[in-house]
């Protein structure tokens, strides 16, 4: 939650992405059958820009890559589809848009609790080859 409002430059992107994953379940996607209820859960309780705001940060999440979204009929979010966030975190890391400081804490987190992360390119060709480039 702090990678997305470190990369989201001061819009607050966590409580939308962490409602989105309490209303996730198996396959990982959200039908979104009333934004407005969407928008109220996240926080956003002003009548007037809940929903625009609420779009804003959908659109964020879905630039970060945190998020892939399908529209159906005229609803341009009817559907959204969670992506791993260790994935996507490592494609950022690879792109330069994660600072190393987070990420160092990030991989010692990931350690602490046992999680396997994903390995960027270069980490995977050392593995293999047993050459490190530098």
């Amino acid at each position: 939650m702090t990678l997305l409002n470190l990369l989201s430059k001061n819009k607050d992107l966590s409580r939308v992405y962490f409602e989105l994953w309490c209303r996730a379940f198996d396959e990982a996607i959200v039908d979104v059958s009333d934004e407005e209820a969407l928008a109220y859960a996240s926080g956003y309780v002003s009548p007037t820009r809940n929903i625009r705001t609420w779009r804003e940060r959908i659109t964020l999440l879905e630039k970060l890559g945190f998020i892939i979204t399908k529209q159906a009929g005229s609803r341009k979010y009817r559907y959204i589809l969670l992506l791993h966030p260790h994935q996507v975190i490592e494609k950022l890391h690879q792109d330069g848009k994660v600072g190393e400081d987070w990420y160092s804490a990030y991989q010692a987190r990931a350690a602490e609790i046992g999680t396997r992360l994903p390995h960027s390119e270069s980490e995977m060709e050392e593995k293999h080859t047993g050459s490190r480039k530098l």
